[in-house]
């Protein structure tokens, strides 16, 4: 029976030794959003993108760079900020995947870029612009924000996406987890 018990207890470690342990990436920063789909002058202009980060990240890019310690952004700061914490996400497509009628429409870049604090917290508002023409056939807008290595999370706020819309389209929302589809048309 000792013999069992040895054997036994001995392939239990081998096995768990040899076993390769799975890291996990988790997240270190948290985001919640919420975007403004704009329609504008016959097409379906752009995405004001809007990004609420969690209180320890925001304490530690405020603290970097709110320099005079007035509690919000002046545009120098702003300009020093983007430069420091925001054009490196270009290399990430700004976390931002879009399919327009099924095909990709990389995030190549933003525009109209502000960050502010609001109850010590930050947000980020930039702009994608988009430019398609709104066709009398319905067309697929496909949102989602995804960092690939799990180091940011995104969450959506209540009611994420809001249409701005001029009074000739028609727009319908639809949702699952965390994509979002506007379908639009004329």
């Amino acid at each position: 029976m000792k013999n069992i018990k040895f054997y036994i207890f001995t392939f239990l470690l081998i096995f768990f030794l040899s076993t390769k342990q799975k890291s996990h990436a988790h997240p270190h920063v948290f985001i919640e959003y919420w975007t403004d789909v704009i329609f504008k002058n016959g097409k379906l202009a752009g995405l004001q993108v809007h990004w609420l980060f969690d209180e320890f990240f925001s304490a530690m890019i405020i603290r970097a760079n709110d320099t005079n310690r007035n509690k919000r952004f002046e545009p120098r700061e702003v300009k020093v900020l983007k430069k420091r914490a925001f054009d490196n996400l270009r290399n990430y497509k700004y976390f931002s995947y879009l399919k327009l009628n099924g095909i990709h429409k990389f995030t190549r870049w933003v525009t109209i870029f502000n960050a502010k604090i609001t109850r010590n917290r930050l947000i980020y508002s930039f702009y994608i612009p988009l430019n398609v023409s709104i066709k009398s056939t319905t067309q697929k807008l496909r949102i989602e924000y995804l960092d690939p290595t799990v180091y940011v999370a995104f969450a959506p706020r209540k009611n994420p996406i809001i249409i701005k819309k001029m009074t000739n389209v028609r727009t319908t929302l639809r949702r699952k987890h965390q994509i979002h589809w506007v379908n639009f048309r004329r």
